[in-house]
């Protein structure tokens, strides 16, 4: 699974189980074992609640990389544009970048339920 996966949903169940079966592909798909597959959650109750679940419903949760929102768009920017320093992104290009992502992100899912 590379890139940025978005899922919806009202119930946090529901949500639950896409991850788990998204990351569970994921790490069966990935010829290196040691690539932890990364989820950014909102704050450390939820990080907590989702570890505690998928390994209840995997039998084990390991080889997932946690991030906070902030951090963890911070690294997706950063991987997308390596040698730019930290100092050189400010906000509201960190804006710009992040907004240009998601809307590639939507015209692609668009794209793949109009076929």
């Amino acid at each position: 699974m590379k890139g940025i996966h978005l899922f919806f949903s009202s119930r946090i169940y529901s949500l639950c189980c896409a991850l788990t079966t998204a990351i569970k592909d994921e790490q069966n798909s990935l010829s290196d074992i040691f690539v932890p597959s990364t989820v950014i959650v909102p704050n450390p109750a939820l990080r907590r609640w989702l570890q505690l679940e998928t390994a209840r419903q995997n039998g084990i949760a390991v080889n997932i990389r946690f991030s906070f929102l902030e951090q963890g768009l911070w690294d997706m920017l950063l991987s997308l544009a390596p040698d730019v320093r930290a100092s050189m992104i400010d906000m509201p290009f960190m804006h710009k970048l992040v907004f240009h992502e998601v809307m590639r992100y939507d015209r692609g899912m668009e794209q793949r339920e109009s076929t």
